[in-house]
């Protein structure tokens, strides 16, 4: 993964992790931190932007499953969201570097995008059948997830 001065549009740092494509790459509101999704994990480092070499490997999240189609963050930056192709989400704690749980779609396709609804705990998801889903979850401490989905928008035939 390169990361790239935009002024000056030159790479000021390259960080080696798998060997597999990234599907996806998010950086923490404060900088601290880069996730990107591959076809077989996720990945979180520590970023340090005066020297982006100087980066370190923080933890890999297996989800134990194939690929990391899309990911994002929380508001808050502690947890992170990612879909990992077929009808489900995923919630990892970063902070404690821990599984929480899984929303799942009844009835719905591979999840192929997602987006958080900023200042709520929901979440939209777009899958492969055109289907159009906000689920909402509230933590169980850190150990669980309590999730459900609140709203089909189906219809979108992609043609």
């Amino acid at each position: 993964l390169r990361i790239w001065h935009l002024e000056g549009l030159h790479c000021v740092g390259t960080l080696e992790g798998n060997n597999f494509a990234t599907t996806y790459v998010e950086i923490t509101r404060e900088g601290s931190h880069i996730i990107w999704g591959s076809e077989e994990d996720l990945e979180v480092w520590d970023l340090d932007l005066e020297n982006p070499d100087a980066s370190t490997h923080a933890l890999t999240l297996e989800p134990h499953y194939s690929g990391i189609f899309c990911q994002g963050l929380t508001p808050d930056g502690e947890c992170v969201i990612c879909a990992p192709g077929f009808a489900k989400m995923v919630l990892w704690n970063l902070d404690k570097k821990k599984y929480i749980g899984a929303l799942s779609l009844d009835g719905a396709s591979s999840v192929s995008c997602l987006a958080l609804i900023p200042g709520a705990r929901r979440v939209m998801s777009g899958s492969s059948d055109g289907t159009l889903s906000i689920c909402e979850w509230d933590l169980v401490g850190f150990c669980g997830i309590d999730g459900r989905c609140i709203a089909d928008l189906g219809g979108h035939k992609g043609e």
